[in-house]
């Protein structure tokens, strides 16, 4: 009861004061600050070394709306969780965007006689109200300290540059320093929440016209940067970044700006919504965390004034399956592997029977151990100070599985025809049979795709093989991101460790999903395409300029005579025989484009020219009524015999 007598006035709209997140045990916490109606701020603090003088801890407050509700909850967080500490000295707040709702504390903090903020951090194009400290892609801030407490020796934040929300919205990526756990820990703002993203108010535009997929094809412009796709593409973004630094899907945790998560999953079961007619297309599971979550979340938020608790952060692992976005990406991965398939089946002369194994990527994110702090390493919470970690965050609230294999199960307990030890290793086993597709689908053989599966093969390998780009050529030199394709897309570079690390993150590349050839397939694609690539492609091979991805190259083994990144127009060749768009004698010679690349090498007529194959977006669908675990009772349960299906969703390459 004494937990729950917070004023009013500093409660804000959920019960947090009791929370925080342990970063560094003992030393780092991240601290949840309601603001306004579904705002919410983050208090990062240093707690001095227990052997040292200092008795001064140090912080950071990501975004602030509310500067009287923030240096309240600041006061209630010092006297619950640091009573015996002089002081909180806040010094800095980062500023994911420049929103009203996410700045307007800056001016009071600043002015403040209770704290002594001396930056606001906010990004180069964004105009942060009272912003003093300008960032751009891929910074490292330089955080608070004082004399015996310094915060930069405990932890580090990056700077990523997202735009899609607004044209300069900043994720701050905090991670632990000399830490081989892996976590990451994402500040997003508006870019991300828990079961959706933001509105893409500044992303590239995107016409009616740009949305119809009936009049596509594989030289219609493709547009990675505009709508809903901005979105996707930071969050494949953020999945390369967290997955390149080591970090695996459940080590990933998601701190939005606003607590949205019941209307935004309430939305996807919403009749008439996009997602309805889409469930009985995913694997139950995904259904089953959605509604999960949705249970969890509507329950925490309907609890009385004051006693309301938070759904966030949340994990990347979770939103993967609840996330609508993230979804996409998914569909985005599995249309890339389809069309290489069928390039390897219809057009690659080198099998891989020949080609020698390039790394195991075959770790599934959602197999993945969750690296964490364990009990032992885990500040113990009590009544009046819940310490929560990232294990905490990522364990489920239910498990969903099929009646008929937990009752199996337990007849054979009763019976004592198995062992404990079968039995538990069968419960474990159990969950992933929800993970499978009831109806299982796969190409028609010796076909073709058309034109529009084609178009949305070449924009899925844009989205997860290029990284955001700026909305100008100004904004790109301020930000330092890569400049905007704005006449022709074929001159998107698409890197291939980029690609390989979100399909990886995205659960593409398990043993399951026989991950190793897919990885196979992708080198040869990229040894096929290097042939027709410029000179300019081929600078960094030899050139003494480092490059992020190559750490990646090298720890999986890859090929690194090759260059990581080829033009988009010279993969859409390889992968469909599509020729790339030239310019015109008008762009050429009257037009300064900020995208302007040398033109690619010439190429011999593709294998395609010569085929009679036809074009269909066709599917061979299989559906065995008699064992589907949602049809089998409606037939009585007739005793079949136990065949595996070879069935597959692809045929074998």
């Amino acid at each position: 009861k004494s937990a729950s007598k917070n004023k009013d006035d500093s409660a804000g709209h959920s019960r947090t004061m009791e929370q925080r997140f342990e970063v560094v045990k003992g030393r780092v916490y991240i601290h949840l600050i309601p603001q306004l109606l579904d705002n919410l701020a983050y208090l990062v603090v240093c707690v001095p070394p227990p052997l040292r003088s200092s008795k001064t801890i140090v912080a950071f407050l990501v975004d602030c709306g509310d500067a009287a509700a923030a240096l309240n909850q600041i006061y209630e967080i010092r006297q619950t969780h640091y009573s015996r500490y002089d002081e909180i000295d806040l010094q800095t707040i980062l500023c994911t965007h420049k929103h009203h709702d996410h700045t307007a504390g800056n001016k009071a903090l600043l002015k403040s006689d209770l704290v002594r903020v001396q930056q606001v951090v906010g990004g180069a194009v964004e105009r942060v109200p009272f912003s003093n400290t300008l960032v751009a892609n891929g910074d490292v801030l330089t955080l608070p300290s004082v004399k015996g407490n310094d915060m930069n020796d405990l932890i580090e934040v990056e700077c990523m540059a997202m735009p899609a929300h607004t044209r300069g919205s900043i994720v701050y990526a905090m991670r632990v320093k000399e830490c081989q756990d892996g976590l990451v820990f994402f500040f997003v703002g508006d870019t991300m929440f828990s079961g959706g993203g933001g509105v893409p108010f500044e992303a590239d535009t995107e016409t009616r016209n740009d949305q119809k997929l009936y009049n596509k094809n594989g030289t219609s412009h493709v547009k990675p940067s505009a709508g809903s796709k901005a979105v996707e593409r930071c969050f494949a973004e953020m999945l390369y970044r967290g997955l390149n630094e080591g970090a695996n899907t459940s080590g990933m945790l998601v701190f939005p700006g606003h607590e949205y998560t019941s209307n935004l999953i309430a939305r996807q079961f919403r009749a008439g919504g996009a997602e309805t007619s889409s469930w009985n297309k995913m694997p139950p599971s995904v259904f089953f965390e959605t509604a999960s979550h949705y249970y969890v979340a509507s329950h925490r938020r309907a609890l009385p004034h004051n006693g309301k608790i938070l759904t966030v952060p949340s994990v990347i692992s979770r939103e993967l399956s609840i996330n609508p976005h993230f979804r996409s990406l998914h569909k985005r991965g599995e249309h890339f592997i389809r069309a290489l398939r069928q390039w390897y089946r219809h057009f690659c002369n080198e099998k891989i029977d020949n080609f020698p194994a390039n790394g195991s990527m075959q770790r599934s994110s959602s197999a993945a151990i969750v690296p964490t702090l364990n009990d032992s390493n885990k500040t113990h919470s009590s009544e009046t100070e819940w310490n929560l970690t990232a294990d905490d965050i990522s364990r489920p609230v239910f498990t969903t599985v099929f009646s008929a294999d937990l009752d199996s199960v337990i007849k054979e307990l009763d019976s004592s025809t198995i062992s404990t030890l079968e039995a538990a290793k069968r419960l474990r086993s159990i969950k992933s049979s929800l993970q499978d597709n009831v109806i299982r689908r796969r190409p028609i053989p010796g076909t073709l795709p058309t034109d529009k599966s084609i178009y949305q093969g070449i924009l899925a390998l844009a989205i997860l093989g290029s990284g955001p780009c700026a909305m100008t050529l100004a904004d790109s030199r301020a930000m330092n991101l890569p400049v905007p394709m704005d006449r022709n897309s074929d001159h998107i570079r698409i890197s291939k460790a980029r690609l390989l690390s979100v399909l990886r993150g995205l659960d593409l590349l398990s043993a399951a999903n026989d991950g190793q050839k897919v990885i196979q397939m992708i080198e040869l694609l990229w040894n096929n395409a290097s042939e027709y690539c410029v000179d300019a492609e081929w600078a960094h091979v030899n050139g003494e300029s480092h490059n992020p991805e190559e750490s990646f190259e090298i720890e999986n083994g890859m090929d690194r005579s090759i260059p990581d990144e080829i033009q988009l127009g010279i993969l859409k060749w390889c992968l469909y025989g599509v020729e790339a768009n030239r310019p015109s004698w008008f762009s050429k010679f009257c037009m300064l484009t900020c995208d302007e690349l040398p033109e690619p090498k010439e190429r011999p007529a593709h294998p395609v020219k010569s085929m009679s194959m036809r074009r269909t977006n066709g599917e061979l669908v299989r559906h065995d009524v008699l064992r589907c675990p949602l049809c089998r009772d409606a037939t009585g349960c007739p005793k079949v015999a136990d065949i595996s299906q070879s069935f597959t969703t692809e045929e074998s390459p």
